[in-house]
């Protein structure tokens, strides 16, 4: 199977504020992003985030960018 890429599902949520005028989107695949909207104003645009739970296991990013790795 060499050449071929794995299929990854995507899985998407949505959170929402009681008022319903906040919401976060949340999609989780390959890479993991999020977005916020206001009423229907984009307020952030899909961001990428990541988490590294140890032991070399991360959830996000295959692997962190050098630049991340010396903000930390």
């Amino acid at each position: 199977m060499s050449g071929i890429a794995p299929l990854v599902a995507q899985r998407n949520f949505k959170l929402q504020s009681p008022d319903g005028k906040l919401s976060v989107s949340i999609q989780v695949g390959k890479q993991i992003t999020y977005s916020v909207i206001h009423e229907k104003d984009l307020v952030l645009s899909p961001s990428p985030v990541a988490m590294e739970l140890g032991m070399d296991q991360r959830l996000g990013w295959a692997q962190p960018s050098r630049e991340l790795i010396l903000q930390l």
